[in-house]
């Protein structure tokens, strides 16, 4: 993976762990955090970042919530620890105490522990309806009873089902989004924050059917 990590958007100049998240290294990281922020996320709450990748929000989590808060899954572990070497250092993350996964599926039960905020951003983008079945499955076992699942995905005609699409995007229709919720026992809301890549990101809010 990280042989063709040079393939994909961004700077040419960046590092490989941020090649591999695309473009918009600052701009969308400010956007997670402010997205999250206002959708209620403080301090003591926990949170799983699906698809850290390079902690491109995930540097700015870690530093906000308290410590030991953040979880984050990424299969590209040299992403993380490129990271953590060019961003943070070890001595600040023994301080401030994230987790890490290498589950390359939606195991989100990984960490034993549930979670108020779970964040998927770009990464429904890309993903197989498959995989957006079982992440929405155990979405519903990690998530606290008030917690929020917040996610961006491209609404249109579903894409085939041929495995990830990375960097290309992949599209689901809102019936497909919808019935895999409910599928899950989950609720969504369609916000209106405007996403600031090109393409036409739509952020989602679930949580559990049974708080509405």
């Amino acid at each position: 993976m990280k042989d063709e990590v040079r393939k994909f958007a961004g700077n040419p100049a960046d590092p490989d762990y941020r090649k591999l998240v695309g473009h918009g290294w600052g701009t969308y990281a400010a956007h997670q955090f402010n997205v999250l922020t206002s959708l209620g996320l403080k301090k003591d709450h926990e949170l799983l970042d699906i698809g850290c990748g390079g902690l491109r929000g995930g540097r700015l989590f870690i530093a906000f919530l308290e410590k030991g808060n953040y979880c984050g899954i990424e299969p590209s572990d040299w992403a993380i620890q490129e990271a953590i070497d060019n961003e943070f250092g070890e001595e600040y993350i023994k301080i401030r105490m994230p987790s890490f996964s290498n589950t390359p599926d939606a195991d989100l039960s990984t960490f034993n522990r549930k979670f108020d905020f779970i964040l998927a951003h770009s990464v429904i983008v890309h993903a197989p309806k498959s995989w957006v079945d079982k992440c929405f499955q155990e979405v519903k076992k990690v998530l606290k009873p008030d917690g929020k699942f917040v996610a961006n995905i491209i609404l249109g005609e579903d894409s085939g089902e041929d495995g990830w699409d990375y960097p290309e995007a992949r599209y689901h229709s809102m019936e497909t989004v919808v019935d895999l919720a409910h599928k899950a026992g989950l609720s969504l809301n369609i916000t209106e924050i405007d996403h600031p890549a090109e393409e036409n990101y739509t952020w989602v809010v679930f949580t559990h059917e049974d708080n509405n």
